[in-house]
Protein backbone atom coordinates (compact mmCIF):
# COMPACT_ATOMS: atom_id res chain seq x y z
CA UNK A 1 0.00 0.00 0.00
CA UNK A 2 2.88 2.14 0.56
CA UNK A 3 4.73 2.00 -2.85
CA UNK A 4 0.74 2.09 -4.75
CA UNK A 5 0.29 5.50 -1.85
CA UNK A 6 3.67 7.01 -3.53
CA UNK A 7 2.59 6.34 -7.04
CA UNK A 8 -0.94 7.91 -6.74
CA UNK A 9 0.53 11.02 -4.76
CA UNK A 10 4.08 11.80 -6.09
CA UNK A 11 5.47 11.88 -2.44
CA UNK A 12 6.07 8.85 0.15
CA UNK A 13 2.85 7.99 2.52
CA UNK A 14 2.10 5.81 4.84
CA UNK A 15 0.14 3.24 2.57
CA UNK A 16 -1.54 1.84 5.55
CA UNK A 17 -3.13 5.17 6.94
CA UNK A 18 -3.42 7.28 3.80
CA UNK A 19 -5.92 4.92 2.09
CA UNK A 20 -9.38 4.89 3.24
CA UNK A 21 -11.57 2.09 3.51
CA UNK A 22 -15.43 2.60 2.46
CA UNK A 23 -16.52 3.29 6.03
CA UNK A 24 -13.86 5.62 6.29
CA UNK A 25 -11.44 3.78 8.32
CA UNK A 26 -7.73 3.32 7.35
CA UNK A 27 -6.06 0.32 5.53
CA UNK A 28 -4.68 -0.17 8.91
CA UNK A 29 -7.74 -0.94 10.75
CA UNK A 30 -8.62 -4.10 8.14
CA UNK A 31 -4.70 -5.03 8.68
CA UNK A 32 -5.05 -5.07 12.51
CA UNK A 33 -8.60 -6.83 12.18
CA UNK A 34 -7.05 -9.27 10.39
CA UNK A 35 -3.53 -10.13 11.99
CA UNK A 36 -5.69 -10.00 15.84
CA UNK A 37 -3.86 -7.05 16.97
CA UNK A 38 -7.05 -4.76 17.56
CA UNK A 39 -5.34 -2.00 15.48
CA UNK A 40 -2.85 -1.64 18.39
CA UNK A 41 0.03 -1.27 16.65
CA UNK A 42 2.54 -1.72 19.46
CA UNK A 43 0.97 -5.27 19.87
CA UNK A 44 1.82 -6.02 16.05
CA UNK A 45 5.30 -4.63 16.66
CA UNK A 46 6.13 -6.58 19.81
CA UNK A 47 4.99 -9.92 18.14
CA UNK A 48 6.97 -9.47 15.49
CA UNK A 49 10.30 -8.08 17.29
CA UNK A 50 9.40 -11.11 19.57
CA UNK A 51 9.52 -13.69 16.93
CA UNK A 52 12.78 -11.62 15.82
CA UNK A 53 14.81 -11.88 19.43
CA UNK A 54 13.65 -15.68 19.84
CA UNK A 55 15.59 -16.35 16.40
CA UNK A 56 18.69 -14.83 17.78
CA UNK A 57 18.20 -16.60 20.43
CA UNK A 58 18.24 -19.54 18.83
CA UNK A 59 20.91 -19.06 16.50
CA UNK A 60 23.42 -16.97 18.62
CA UNK A 61 22.80 -17.93 22.23
CA UNK A 62 26.11 -16.00 23.49
CA UNK A 63 24.90 -12.69 22.11
CA UNK A 64 23.33 -10.37 25.05
CA UNK A 65 19.66 -9.56 24.63
CA UNK A 66 17.37 -6.64 24.99
CA UNK A 67 15.53 -6.89 27.65
CA UNK A 68 12.08 -5.63 25.55
CA UNK A 69 10.73 -6.90 22.76
CA UNK A 70 10.01 -3.40 21.54
CA UNK A 71 6.30 -2.07 21.02
CA UNK A 72 7.88 0.58 18.70
CA UNK A 73 9.58 0.20 15.18
CA UNK A 74 12.97 -0.26 16.45
CA UNK A 75 15.04 -2.69 18.60
CA UNK A 76 18.45 -2.84 20.17
CA UNK A 77 20.97 -4.92 20.96
CA UNK A 78 24.20 -4.71 23.09
CA UNK A 79 27.46 -4.39 21.05
CA UNK A 80 30.02 -5.53 24.11
CA UNK A 81 30.76 -2.10 24.69
CA UNK A 82 29.00 0.98 25.93
CA UNK A 83 30.81 2.54 22.86
CA UNK A 84 27.74 1.10 20.08
CA UNK A 85 24.63 -1.33 19.97
CA UNK A 86 22.87 -3.14 17.03
CA UNK A 87 19.69 -1.15 16.07
CA UNK A 88 17.17 -3.19 13.80
CA UNK A 89 14.18 -0.60 12.36
CA UNK A 90 11.41 -0.55 10.38
CA UNK A 91 11.59 2.93 9.02
CA UNK A 92 9.25 4.62 6.34
CA UNK A 93 12.12 4.30 3.48
CA UNK A 94 12.33 0.06 4.11
CA UNK A 95 13.96 -2.11 6.98
CA UNK A 96 17.51 -1.40 8.49
CA UNK A 97 20.44 -2.73 10.57
CA UNK A 98 22.61 -0.42 11.71
CA UNK A 99 25.80 -0.34 14.50
CA UNK A 100 25.14 2.71 15.86
CA UNK A 101 27.71 5.14 17.43
CA UNK A 102 25.47 6.88 19.99
CA UNK A 103 26.79 7.75 23.14
CA UNK A 104 26.34 11.52 24.74
CA UNK A 105 30.18 11.84 23.43
CA UNK A 106 30.56 12.55 19.86
CA UNK A 107 34.05 12.61 19.71
CA UNK A 108 34.23 9.09 21.16
CA UNK A 109 31.60 8.49 18.61
CA UNK A 110 33.33 9.34 16.20
CA UNK A 111 36.78 7.67 16.96
CA UNK A 112 34.69 4.21 17.03
CA UNK A 113 33.14 4.82 13.66
CA UNK A 114 36.92 5.56 12.09
CA UNK A 115 38.34 2.54 13.39
CA UNK A 116 35.80 0.44 11.19
CA UNK A 117 36.20 3.11 8.05
CA UNK A 118 39.85 2.38 8.41
CA UNK A 119 38.78 -1.68 7.71
CA UNK A 120 35.89 -0.63 5.14
CA UNK A 121 37.20 -3.14 2.40
CA UNK A 122 37.60 -5.94 4.93
CA UNK A 123 33.92 -4.96 6.63
CA UNK A 124 32.15 -5.22 3.47
CA UNK A 125 33.93 -8.65 2.13
CA UNK A 126 33.01 -10.45 5.52
CA UNK A 127 29.77 -9.09 5.82
CA UNK A 128 29.35 -9.96 2.00
CA UNK A 129 27.15 -6.50 0.95
CA UNK A 130 28.26 -3.30 0.29
CA UNK A 131 27.38 -1.07 3.83
CA UNK A 132 26.12 2.45 4.18
CA UNK A 133 28.62 4.69 6.33
CA UNK A 134 27.28 7.21 7.73
CA UNK A 135 29.54 10.06 9.63
CA UNK A 136 26.17 12.11 10.59
CA UNK A 137 27.70 15.27 10.34
CA UNK A 138 26.76 17.99 12.80
CA UNK A 139 25.08 15.31 15.27
CA UNK A 140 26.89 13.53 17.93
CA UNK A 141 26.61 9.62 16.53
CA UNK A 142 27.53 7.82 13.61
CA UNK A 143 26.42 4.95 11.76
CA UNK A 144 27.02 1.50 9.56
CA UNK A 145 23.73 0.63 8.05
CA UNK A 146 22.42 -2.08 6.02
CA UNK A 147 19.31 -1.45 4.39
CA UNK A 148 16.79 -3.81 3.03
CA UNK A 149 17.21 -4.17 -0.70
CA UNK A 150 13.58 -3.84 -1.42
CA UNK A 151 13.53 -0.45 0.58
CA UNK A 152 10.11 0.75 1.69
CA UNK A 153 7.85 -2.08 -0.36
CA UNK A 154 8.68 -4.76 2.37
CA UNK A 155 6.33 -4.53 5.03
CA UNK A 156 5.84 -6.18 8.43
CA UNK A 157 2.43 -7.67 7.10
CA UNK A 158 2.60 -8.32 3.52
CA UNK A 159 6.37 -10.00 4.04
CA UNK A 160 6.39 -10.78 7.37
CA UNK A 161 8.18 -14.75 7.14
CA UNK A 162 10.84 -13.19 4.36
CA UNK A 163 11.29 -10.19 7.09
CA UNK A 164 11.80 -12.05 9.79
CA UNK A 165 14.34 -13.91 8.14
CA UNK A 166 16.10 -10.50 6.30
CA UNK A 167 16.74 -9.26 10.14
CA UNK A 168 17.57 -12.48 11.61
CA UNK A 169 20.43 -12.78 8.96
CA UNK A 170 22.01 -9.25 8.50
CA UNK A 171 21.92 -9.29 12.31
CA UNK A 172 23.89 -11.79 12.88
CA UNK A 173 26.06 -11.08 9.81
CA UNK A 174 26.74 -7.69 10.90
CA UNK A 175 27.45 -8.46 14.35
CA UNK A 176 29.52 -11.23 13.38
CA UNK A 177 31.34 -9.33 10.73
CA UNK A 178 31.79 -6.33 12.75
CA UNK A 179 32.92 -8.31 15.41
CA UNK A 180 35.92 -9.95 13.64
CA UNK A 181 37.36 -6.37 12.43
CA UNK A 182 36.92 -5.16 16.00
CA UNK A 183 39.00 -8.09 17.34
Amino acid sequence: PTAAGRAATGRVVNGWTFWRLANGGQLSDLRSAYLGTSGDSKSLYELFWCEVLERIRVTAPDWGHTSSSGTASRIALPYGASAARYSLSLLIKGPTVDLEFATTDGQANQDEYEKYVAHRDRLEELFGAPLSWEPLDNLTSCRIRYAHPLGDEVTITDHRDELIDWFVSSALRLRSSTQAVRA
